[in-house]
Parts: C-alpha cells; structure tokens; sequence
C-alpha cells in the first residue's frame, strides 16, 4: 500500500504545480491552432493578375524584346490568373494582339505591310506550399506553352516535371496577394 500512496502524493504534487502556473485572472481563452485556418487557406482559389512588372516594367511593354524579337507588336492585350488548391496551383497565361509584318509606313501612323494575329498562351500545374510567413515553395511538376498565327498554330512545347523549386515572397496587401521573385513582381486579386 505504501506504493500507492506515493504515487498518489505525486500525482497531487504535479496537479498542485501545473495549478501553480495558470494565469491568475480567468486565464484568456485561446482557440487552439488545429482550429485556426492554415496558411495555405488564405491563398486557396481563383486569382486575376492585375499587375505585372519585371524590373520596374510593366512586363507586357517588355514582351515583343524578350519574345517577339523586337516585332513590332500592336494591340497587345495580356491576361494572367492564378488557382490555388489544397497541393496543385495552376497557372495559365495569355497574349494576344497583332504583329505588323513589312517594310513601310503607313498613313495615320499605322504600320505599313500585313498584320497577323497574335497569341501566346501558357498553361502550367506547380505544386506549391507555404514556406515560410512570407514565402511559397512553388514547383512546376506539367505544363505547355503555345502560340499561333492568324489561328493556326505556329509552335507547341510541352513540359514536365523536373524543374527546380522556387521560392517565391508573398505578402497580402489589403485584399491583393503581391507575388515576388528577383525582379518579377505581380498583384493578384481575387476573383468575385
């Protein structure tokens, strides 16, 4: 019996000690974390790019250099959305607009030759998490890119997985999720 009683002293002791440390006034209930929203729930759904720049730029201005060769590209109109789910965030791009093809000027400023309609898009799956407070981890695991001409389509590329993880700064300002990496900087709105 003498055992027992032990064990009952000790158990009294610790549940007298753990009394101890409790906070005098009614103790301020918290809600435990396994029932607050993750951080990934913030980011969760569908997202319209309203802004994009690289380097300062806006990244449709820099569009026909990087791309397009310096062509002289008119009308240019670019859309670009973001679909966060639980793992899997796709991304999809698009481009379209005229390229002026020739030589020559033509009356009222507008180019001389032959416009050709333009388009360009991207789609691509990433698996993504939450990195850090103020970071994603973004992979790109499938996707393609394509563009065509006048509607027929010119080149077609298919990619896989294998590329690299990124990180990626993400910062909420107001309502808008701001998406940063190296000089690559987009506001995100979330889609009504």
């Amino acid at each position: 019996m003498a055992m027992k009683k032990t064990g009952v002293d000790k158990l009294g002791r610790l549940a007298a000690s753990l009394a101890s440390k409790l906070p005098a006034e009614d103790g301020g209930y918290e809600r435990s974390s396994a029932f607050g929203p993750s951080a990934a729930s913030r980011f969760l759904g569908d997202w319209a790019v309203v802004e994009h720049e690289l380097d300062g730029r806006p990244w449709i201005d820099r569009y026909p250099a990087d791309r397009l060769g310096g062509a002289e590209f008119l009308d240019p109109d670019y859309e670009a959305s973001f679909s966060f789910g639980e793992r899997v965030c796709v991304k999809r791009v698009a481009v379209r607009g005229a390229l002026a093809l020739g030589a020559g000027g033509g009356a009222d400023g507008e180019a001389g030759g032959s416009l050709t309609a333009y388009e360009y898009r991207m789609t691509v799956a990433l698996e993504w998490s939450p990195a850090s407070q103020d970071r994603i981890r973004a992979k790109p695991v499938l996707g393609y890119q394509f563009t065509s001409l006048d509607g027929t389509v010119a080149a077609v590329r298919e990619f896989g997985g294998g590329g690299e993880s990124m990180l990626i700064h993400a910062r909420f300002e107001g309502g808008d999720l701001v998406l940063e990496d190296g000089g690559d900087r987009k506001v995100l709105r979330r889609r009504a």
